[in-house]
């Protein structure tokens, strides 16, 4: 007897809560069709643009004499009179933000970000100029500048970011909860420039005596300078994104382009009067240096 009435009261208390489900948010609507479930869809956030400033001259410092009787002598000692080197500039890499992926169940990816390096400047060997009745310079004098290194940075576009699903309601009955599934786009690949290089030329040397005046340039004198280095930098576009594993269109990967590259000539030499005399070694140009532009890659598209 005592047993059948615990028995009476646990039934009486847990029968009410089985039955809270069938009257809640959860219950199947039409017999044979799951719950629809309706989640938030939200898009990426677009990555930032990255840009680089410009960088300044870095040029060697010139020689430059003029007798002022036209009569005057100009005499430079040894390893005197020679134009500065040319020192190396830059501009720094520039790196677009990556765009944020889609929500988990819709949205579409965020964009890229664009990168764009700035021009690097100068960087020129200084030049020598004289001019006078007669000129002479001794062994290692009055020589132009070696041109010096300049180039701008690397250029990275961010990548694009995913896409995400995205869940409709059921459009009949029997269907799973997850299906079928609206397709979303992935984000467009940032694109990429780089700035361009400037020039890296060696010093001339131009000498100047009168009619009846001479020159004489001692042995590894009146050289014109070498060339420098000057490049830009790689461009790399960033790749767009995936599309929703059902469906919808890949991100657009992003355009590159390289910047131009400027010169590196060897200095040249000019000598002008009533004579010359050249030692050994003496009154040469310089050589010329390297020069060339950086790749540009653009980004792959995105997968469908």
């Amino acid at each position: 007897m005592r047993c059948s009435i615990l028995t009476f009261i646990l039934v009486s208390v847990t029968v009410p809560s089985l039955a809270l489900p069938l009257s809640g948010e959860l219950a199947a609507r039409e017999p044979g069709n799951f719950p629809n479930f309706k989640f938030p869809t939200s898009q990426g956030g677009n990555g930032g643009n990255a840009q680089t400033g410009n960088s300044g001259n870095v040029n060697g410092g010139s020689v430059y004499q003029q007798a002022t009787n036209p009569w005057g002598y100009i005499y430079n000692s040894p390893n005197s009179a020679n134009g500065g080197n040319g020192g190396w500039t830059g501009s720094g890499d520039a790196y677009g933000g990556n765009g944020g992926k889609g929500s988990g169940f819709g949205g579409q990816g965020g964009n890229g970000g664009n990168a764009k390096t700035g021009n690097s400047g100068d960087a020129n060997g200084g030049s020598v100029t004289n001019i006078g009745g007669s000129i002479t310079n001794a062994p290692g004098s009055s020589n132009g500048g070696n041109g010096g290194v300049s180039h701008s940075g690397n250029a990275y576009g961010g990548n694009g970011g995913n896409g995400g699903f995205k869940r409709e309601p059921s459009p009949e009955p029997g269907f799973i909860p997850f299906f079928p599934f609206t397709p979303s786009k992935g984000g467009n690949g940032g694109n990429a420039q780089t700035g361009n290089s400037g020039d890296a030329n060696g010093g001339s040397v131009t000498q100047q005596a009168s009619p009846w005046g001479f020159i004489y340039n001692g042995a590894g004198s009146a050289l014109g300078g070498n060339g420098g280095y000057t490049w830009t930098g790689n461009a790399y576009g960033g790749s767009g994104g995936s599309a929703s594993g059902f469906g919808g269109q890949g991100g657009n990967g992003g355009n590159a382009v390289s910047g131009n590259s400027g010169n590196a000539n060897g200095g040249s030499v000019t000598n002008t009067g009533g004579n010359i005399f050249n030692s050994p070694g003496s009154s040469n140009g310089g050589n010329g240096g390297s020069t060339h532009s950086g790749d540009a890659i653009a980004g792959n598209g995105g997968h469908a």
